[in-house]
């Protein structure tokens, strides 16, 4: 029986759960030209959030012309000009003639001319090699033209996601989005980000270049009650039944992260238990962590000593609490709150703790158990 979880990837389709609020708010702007930003902490269900309102939009009569691009996987400008390209490519209308006509016609429409390769399939693979900056601006200005050409008989939508990442290329880039989107307002562009501090000095912060041009959707969790109806139907679907007592568990124990319910909920499926219960989700936690230990582990090692005292002692805490305090600083052998805060910066930059509720508390809630585990 197949498993109906999926995790460790953006999910789509059957797999995405709740977020109906912030999808019709997100496709409703796209398809009105209101440029977005979305902003959220990691693993919480921005990409899957992305992909859904671009698939509405380019299912929707008539259908929508979006490019979608992940600025943090393309190395240098010239993958990500290769990705735009190929974007607007395929939403041009051309691939439905003959490819090498239509590739040809497409590509004279560019300042700068792409590598063309047709595959196996018939698709053509554009390619740009060693793109100097000027060049790679000139390309993202032409995939911007050609996108509002569109938008003249239906939405024309530009996602770039991890747009943090666009000043690793240069550091006049976001500049560069600024003045496209203000030259071509035919265009709803949407930027988003899981690292808040950088999006707040590119797009949400007073100053920032694109500041005042986006309306902001900040992400929060997906809430307990959904998680868990979602958790029982898609059990169900499959044959299992799960209590509402175990549905509840399996969310405290994951949550509030989608991802870590849905891989909480992969291990207690595959356990093969039809009636599932609260005993069931522990056991399936525990193999959860044993699964991660060795990734654990080496995160563990990363950390200062100071650090590493302080993530064991907030994933014993039974409950949130203040912790720039002195008796926490004492319990942990730090100096002070001072020396706590610093640690806590450190540590949240890459998500490692999370500040939800006003309250601190490790991101990962298997990597806290592996430390509770270890401490």
């Amino acid at each position: 029986m197949d498993n109906p979880f999926q995790y460790g990837s953006p999910v789509t389709g059957e797999h995405f759960a709740g977020r109906e609020e912030e999808l019709d708010l997100l496709v409703s702007r796209m398809v009105n030209t209101i440029n977005v930003a979305v902003t959220s902490r990691r693993r919480i269900g921005k990409t899957s959030l992305l992909l859904r309102a671009c698939d509405q939009v380019a299912a929707q009569s008539p259908k929508g012309a979006v490019v979608f691009a992940n600025v943090f996987m393309c190395k240098d400008i010239s993958v990500l000009a290769s990705r735009l390209v190929s974007g607007i490519y395929a939403v041009s209308g051309q691939r439905v003639r003959r490819a090498t006509q239509a590739v040809a016609e497409f590509a004279r429409g560019l300042r700068v001319r792409p590598r063309v390769e047709i595959g196996d399939d018939g698709k053509p693979r554009f390619q740009f090699l060693g793109l100097d900056l000027t060049d790679g601006e000139t390309i993202i200005e032409d995939v911007y033209r050609l996108l509002n050409g569109e938008s003249a008989k239906r939405p024309a939508v530009l996602v770039l996601d991890e747009f943090q990442a666009i000043t690793r290329f240069g550091p006049n880039m976001p500049d560069l989005f600024k003045g496209l989107a203000d030259g071509f307002r035919g265009v709803s562009l949407v930027v988003a980000g899981s690292h808040r501090r950088m999006m707040d000095a590119l797009v949400t912060g007073e100053g920032a270049p694109l500041y005042g041009m986006c309306q902001r959707l900040a992400l929060t969790p997906v809430p307990e009650h959904v998680m868990v109806e979602y958790v029982g139907k898609r059990m169900a679907l499959a044959g299992r039944t799960i209590t509402p007592e175990a549905a509840v568990l399996l969310y405290r124990l994951a949550g509030p992260v989608p991802n870590d319910v849905q891989h909480l909920a992969f291990e207690t499926f595959e356990k093969g238990v039809n009636d599932i219960t609260e005993e069931l989700v522990l056991a399936a936690l525990g193999t959860t962590v044993d699964h991660e230990a060795a990734t654990f582990a080496d995160r563990a090692a990363e950390l200062s000593e100071g650090q590493l005292r302080v993530v064991i002692a907030l994933a014993s805490l039974e409950k949130p609490g203040p912790i720039f305090t002195g008796a926490f600083a004492r319990s942990v052998g730090l100096a002070g709150g001072q020396s706590v805060k610093k640690a806590i910066a450190t540590l949240a930059d890459d998500d490692t703790v999370v500040r939800e509720g006003g309250y601190w508390r490790i991101g990962n809630p298997f990597f806290a158990a592996w430390l509770r585990q270890a401490g």
